[in-house]
């Protein structure tokens, strides 16, 4: 019998292993490609060999990675035949066994009587594929044969490369060292052991279970207790979250601190005299180009539109064009002056307007050009404004019948 066909009565698999580096091979693949290793290695290899294993009846048939054929494959139990397909493997052998126990010579051709010579006669032997095993002869010159021992074992050739080679002791169990008591032990115990010895709660404080002090000053006899009665490590997350939300208090006290500090530098009166906006004529407006000469009204001025407010640049013009210019005024002013209008872009309320917006925190770095778009807008718009589009609808003249 091949040996890649084990019985469940083979027992356990015995390694061979080499002589020179004390390593072990595996039975059911070459040396080219799998190579000797250490025995848990193998163990491990062999098990994966278990997992792709096919199961019929008392069988369990390994793949051969041995020098029967080039590509792996599987052996028959009850022919010498050998399939690399696994499907067409299981469809042939329940076909091989009801043909071989309806035949007259079914009894000789069953797999306990049959050589593994006859079904596999280019597997190579033991010298040949392992050429630093020694064989069963020399190793043991004192023991039987195996025919004489038992007549339907097979020979050592038909197991496999250095079967013949006795077991050897399995490798040591690792240890480990535990890194709190210092104690050498097993590997898988090192778990439970410090799950028993170093893991224990905290204990509330009791008449016997204080919290610890520890001595500053012995001079002075001052002395400091801990917050807890075992010593508690925060994770490394939780103090990144705690620093970065200290950073974020102190960026918003930062910024606070500097809005008082302006608002007690700019200690100028916000209050203006009543009635002087929104401007609702041309006199109105050449008075406040007047007035808006002197350096201290300016200021004024500055700092009583700062108080309209907004959220961004056309929020905070829109509000000071509505605070500051009247729709009616609105309406014969534009930006250049065309049509015989108001220029608003050659007046001194524009330098104002832009001064109000760059005061504003959250449209300080607002650039010339966006607040003068804003402000052309708003002076297109004012026509449409306070009903300006229903008023252009009633004067159109209805068709006479």
């Amino acid at each position: 019998m091949h040996i890649t066909v084990r019985k469940a009565a083979d027992g356990r698999l015995v390694l061979s292993q080499c002589q020179k580096d004390h390593l072990y091979h595996c039975p059911f693949c070459q040396p080219s490609i799998f190579k000797p290793r250490d025995y848990a290695s193998v163990l491990t290899h062999i098990e994966s060999h278990r997992l792709k294993a096919v199961l019929h009846r008392e069988f369990t048939i390994f793949i051969c990675h041995l020098e029967c054929r080039e590509a792996k494959h599987f052996h028959c139990p009850y022919c010498p035949k050998t399939y690399v397909n696994r499907s067409d493997f299981t469809k042939h052998i329940p076909q091989c066994e009801s043909v071989c126990y309806r035949a007259p010579g079914s009894i000789a051709r069953s797999p306990d009587v049959t050589s593994a010579t006859a079904r596999a006669p280019d597997v190579t032997s033991a010298s040949a594929r392992a050429p630093d095993v020694t064989s069963a002869s020399a190793r043991a010159p004192d023991v039987t044969s195996a025919s004489a021992r038992a007549p339907d074992v097979t020979s050592a050739s038909a197991r496999g490369p250095g079967s013949a080679c006795p077991a050897v002791r399995p490798a040591v169990k690792r240890k480990i060292k535990c890194c709190n008591c210092s104690l050498w032990l097993n590997k898988k115990n090192l778990r439970k052991h410090q799950l028993r010895k170093h893991t224990s709660a905290e204990k509330g404080i009791t008449a016997h279970s204080n919290l610890k002090s520890h001595c500053l000053d012995q001079d002075n006899w001052v002395f400091a207790e801990d917050k807890h009665i075992y010593p508690v490590s925060p994770p490394s997350v939780l103090i990144r979250e705690m620093l970065t939300k200290q950073e974020m208090i102190l960026e918003q006290q930062t910024l606070i601190l500097r809005l008082l500090q302006t608002a007690q530098q700019n200690g100028a009166e916000y209050a203006i005299e009543g009635g002087l906006l929104p401007l609702k004529d041309q006199q109105s407006l050449q008075s406040l180009e007047t007035d808006l000469q002197g350096a201290d009204f300016k200021l004024k001025l500055i700092n009583h539109l700062s108080l309209v407010g907004g959220c961004d640049v056309k929020d905070v013009v829109w509000r000071l064009m509505r605070h500051t210019i009247s729709n009616a005024l609105a309406k014969n002013m534009n930006w250049r002056g065309v049509n015989r209008k108001i220029s608003l872009g050659g007046l001194r309320l524009r330098d104002v307007l832009i001064a109000v917006v760059r005061k504003n925190p959250l449209t300080s770095k607002a650039s010339e050009s966006d607040v003068e778009s804003v402000m052309k807008k708003w002076l297109q718009l004012a026509a449409y404004r306070e009903g300006g589009r229903r008023r252009r609808d009633r004067s159109v003249v209805a068709p006479v019948p």
